[in-house]
């Protein structure tokens, strides 16, 4: 009991721990009360948001380290699965579990928590975080159905952490590896808006020329009102240096208006 619990982490719940272990309350009780008088675990307070704390992190370690492999990964799945059905613990500790719980944790639900671990991290601005979340899941991608949100994901962590030119080579991996007009539309957009963020619109403009096109004769609001934000600013980005582009980006945003109507 109190390995799994060490497996859980430094603090733990009655709850989760009774939900890992699948043991009775009493026993558990009986056996956490003994913990206590032998200094392993103590009580915190009741505004704690944990129930107990292993007292040194040397003993938490120990326990763990007594398990075998294969019997501490599929701690970590029932964690992960006590996780989901008790509704605590942070995408970030989700992640944790499934990762170290191996080969026992479905490939797909592993590469999702990620993610969204990733994304997290990315609201936080923590974005060194975010691409070692997501260096994870690739390598358990390949070549899988997961790897475009992936891959852009990515560009928008390298992004963040102002590695613009390794963000705009992930993209430009992804444009010569698909085939698919919807994934294609995807990256052009995103690689404009990348370069227009940094003040550099005149390189996207064969990817804005391409936009156009892929929106010429379609009946999607939403994309056309995309492209021609992304082209309005482009220009707008290229007239500062050279006031003749202004029309362009003039008629951008009148045809975004009208296609908002």
């Amino acid at each position: 009991m109190l390995a799994s619990a060490a497996v859980i982490g430094r603090t733990f719940t009655f709850n989760m721990l009774a939900a890992v272990s699948n043991a009775d309350e009493d026993d558990l009780f009986d056996a956490l009360e003994a913990a206590e008088r032998s200094h392993l675990v103590e009580e915190l307070p009741a505004d704690h948001p944990g129930d107990y704390l292993f007292v040194q992190e040397q003993i938490r370690q120990t326990l763990v380290g007594e398990l075998s492999l294969a019997r501490r990964q599929r701690v970590h799945l029932r964690i992960a699965d006590a996780l989901v059905e008790l509704g605590t613990g942070s995408p970030i500790e989700l992640a944790h579990h499934l990762v170290s719980a191996g080969s026992v944790a479905p490939t797909d639900r592993t590469v999702d928590a990620l993610t969204e671990a990733a994304v997290t991290t990315m609201e936080a601005l923590a974005f060194e975080d975010a691409l070692r979340h997501l260096d994870n899941a690739a390598a358990l991608v390949g070549e899988g159905d997961h790897r475009f949100e992936l891959r852009r994901t990515q560009a928008r962590a390298l992004r963040g952490a102002g590695r613009v030119d390794d963000a705009l080579a992930v993209l430009d991996d992804e444009l010569a590896r698909t085939t698919d007009p919807d994934e294609e539309f995807a990256l052009r957009l995103q690689r404009v808006q990348l370069l227009n963020d940094q003040y550099r619109a005149a390189e996207g403009l064969d990817d804005v020329d391409r936009l156009v096109a892929a929106i010429g004769g379609t009946d999607d609001p939403e994309r056309e009102i995309a492209v021609q934000l992304a082209r309005g600013r482009a220009y707008y980005i290229m007239s500062l240096d050279n006031p003749g582009t202004a029309e362009v980006s003039r008629d951008a945003y009148e045809a975004a208006y009208a296609a908002a109507k």
